[in-house]
């Protein structure tokens, strides 16, 4: 994909425009393109995306168009003036489109990089996700390149090189230099799924700043299409996963050619790192490629939290078999606008559309065509559908306004990887809502993700019937009052019929008609709070004394509902307090469950049926899988250490390691040995 920004060298030559003459040019060309792509944003809500229309596509997917100073959050009065405009070189044309997006001022990391970056210093940049780190190097860049001399021969090589680890990034910072800049440099955006002779005519007739993938760069490298003697600066944003085992030998190859191209000229680069999470065997790494002293910032440092603030984080125990159904009434309970739902495995992502579980979505992965990849994030930008499954392709960097709601179907492999799967929502500001699924076995995993990103998941229930059948019937009655007088009319002599059926009742007419037109015109059944297996429902015993262990429980429901259905129960969890316990009963089993505690009450013990998961105490089982798992891991280990078939670490111990294991060491972390290198992830 190649976007044109100069004339070719054949077109008739035009008088040099001063730099203010160009300013005024850039500004007057440009904010039509801004306002037209801000209209839709002003008037946007935050959970209707019935009214979520962007016609600019894939160039409004930008940190600049989903960022306003109105919607950025719990920044102080000292954050907000030391972001004034007037405290950095910024140019009229750059103020103008920020202010036409609804920018009044830079945000905290943009803010502690701009004239770093701006005096041509090196820099390793690190900030919560969704805070803007893309504008935060694309500024003070733009801002350098205005004040130099601007050339338009055919088959320049770049001053600028972004690399980027998936081609979604890429395109949307190639935006953001198109938006800030677009009559200032030619800018261009290679990746795979693309022909060569497209992007070679690019490469032809010049270019300013280049942004793309590893394995496309390098092959128009070894075509002889991309020239780096001139570059001025090197850009690697999503640092930790560029310098991750897929992409750090391709990331090599590129910096050492650019180090050498540039030295027969004498030029020195400017390199720039940039991400969420910057492990601190990524600051090492980084090191080696920097020719001037290394500035390092970061807004995250030893903070608890590494995840990015206002997301609520809920935490879902399901099996398998129950995942599908549940992440339906999940769906229906808790998404109101859009939605990204992340699986391990493209095969996943597939499946979830094939069941039919999932309406009004679209699948986006590694083997989805690229064409159809850009087709399917312009549309879930546009509103046209509301929820997005995807594999990791859509994990890091991708910025898409207003996801209210991420779910990731299982614990990732790594911390980073959750991180940046919950940073897709509550992007600049705004708050969001993650929630994960996990299987009875993986409670050690969510403990651990907890533990290692400073966050606490809620443990929430499946949704119950109630919740499902009042949200559905509210948007139900939010669609009808958008039915006008003319509509109505014409169903009078229906409803007249309507109540005759039901013998004049109208309440129970309307009951039936609302069930009917909310979908739900057959029960909805139950699901457990406890453990969302269909068919069951949760009940809580109270005692007034902590007890030592569950079989104080089991006793009291011996006595008074007895052994038929006592055998029955399933699951059984003490309280946090651990003075009662939760468990699982067939919903069928309800009645007389109910019957035989009235006949014969526990004494001192209530009975209730809990409306939201009280806090539950560590599992005996699940702990000694936390620990089964941890192999020879030393002494003082609540996880184990290293060793262990799956281990995930978790914990300090003498010889294992803070993190997760896997069978291949990964999530390494810190030892009692010191740092460990970054291994290769691993699936479990």
């Amino acid at each position: 994909m190649i976007e044109k920004k100069t004339k070719s060298a054949k077109s008739p030559k035009k008088p040099a425009q001063t730099a203010s003459e160009s300013e005024k040019t850039e500004t007057v060309e440009t904010v039509e393109k801004v306002e037209k792509a801000t209209t839709s944003d002003k008037k946007r809500k935050f959970a209707d995306v019935s009214d979520a229309s962007d016609s600019s596509g894939a160039e409004d997917s930008s940190p600049a168009a989903a960022a306003t100073s109105s919607n950025i959050v719990n920044l102080s009065a000292e954050d907000i003036k030391k972001g004034s405009f007037s405290n950095f070189p910024l140019t009229e044309p750059t103020i103008t489109i920020l202010k036409k997006k609804g920018i009044d001022y830079l945000f905290p990391i943009q803010v502690a990089v701009f004239n770093h970056i701006y005096e041509g210093k090196d820099l390793v940049g690190r900030a919560k996700t969704g805070t803007g780190k893309t504008l935060s190097f694309v500024l003070p860049i733009v801002e350098r390149l205005r004040k130099e001399p601007r050339s338009s021969a055919r088959g320049r090589p770049p001053k600028v090189l972004v690399m980027t680890p998936t081609r979604e990034l890429a395109k949307q910072v190639h935006g953001d230099f198109e938006l800030f800049a677009p009559n200032l440099m030619k800018t261009m955006v290679v990746y795979g799924g693309v022909e060569y002779r497209i992007q070679e005519k690019g490469f032809w007739d010049g270019i300013d700043v280049i942004v793309g993938t590893p394995g496309r760069l390098i092959d128009h490298l070894e075509r002889g299409n991309l020239l780096l003697n001139h570059l001025e600066y090197i850009i690697l944003d999503e640092a930790d996963q560029m310098l991750d085992i897929g992409f750090a030998d391709s990331m090599d190859k590129l910096l050492s050619a650019a180090k050498e191209a540039t030295r027969e000229n004498n030029n020195k680069i400017q390199t720039c790192f940039f991400s969420a999470t910057m492990p601190a065997w990524v600051k090492n790494a980084v090191k080696k490629y920097c020719q001037q002293e290394l500035v390092s910032i970061d807004l995250v440092g030893n903070s608890e939290s590494k995840s990015a603030q206002n997301i609520e984080f809920f935490a879902i125990k399901c099996s398998w078999q129950e995942r599908a159904s549940t992440l339906r009434d999940v769906l229906t309970v808790y998404s109101s606008g859009r939605t990204i739902i992340f699986t391990e495995t493209k095969a996943e992502a597939n499946q979830l559309i094939l069941d039919g579980n999932v309406k009004e979505a679209q699948v986006l992965h590694g083997d989805i065509p690229q064409n159809q990849r850009e087709q399917t994030l312009k549309g879930f930008r546009e509103g046209k559908f509301s929820i997005l499954i995807a594999t990791d392709v859509a994990a890091r960097g991708l910025d898409v306004p207003e996801v209210e709601l991420v779910i990731q179907l299982e614990p990732p492999k790594d911390v980073e990887t959750f991180i940046h799967r919950s940073g897709r929502t509550a992007r600049a500001g705004k708050s969001g809502v993650c929630i994960i699924f996990f299987k009875p076995q993986q409670q050690y995993m969510v403990a651990t993700i907890e533990k290692q990103a400073g966050i606490c998941f809620k443990r929430i229930g499946a949704p119950q019937p109630q919740q499902i059948i009042q949200k559905v019937a509210l948007q139900t009655i939010k669609d009808l009052s958008k039915i006008g007088d003319s509509v109505t009319k014409q169903f009078q002599e229906p409803v007249k019929l309507l109540l005759e059926q039901f013998e004049g009742n109208s309440e129970k007419a309307l009951a039936a008609a609302l069930a009917q037109l909310s979908g739900y015109s057959a029960s909805v059944s139950s699901r457990s709070l406890l453990s969302s297996m269909a068919d069951f429902v949760a009940y809580q015993i109270d005692i007034a004394q902590e007890m030592r262990s569950k079989s104080y429980i089991w006793a009291i429901l011996d006595r008074t509902v007895g052994p038929d259905i006592k055998t029955q129960i399933k699951g059984l969890r003490m309280l946090a307090s651990k003075k009662g316990a939760v468990f699982d009963v067939p919903a069928r089993l309800e009645p007389e469950l109910l019957a035989k505690w009235g006949e014969r009450p526990g004494a001192g013990a209530t009975l209730t049926k809990p409306t939201e998961l009280p806090e539950l105490a560590d599992d005996d089982q699940d702990q000694g899988r936390r620990n089964s798992f941890g192999g020879g891991g030393g002494g003082n280990s609540r996880f184990g250490g290293g060793g262990g078939r799956n281990n995930y670490g978790g914990g300090r111990s003498d010889g294992g390691g803070r993190g997760f294991g896997g069978r291949s060491g990964a999530w390494g972390g810190r030892s009692g040995g010191g740092d460990a290198p970054a291994p290769k992830r691993v699936k479990f």
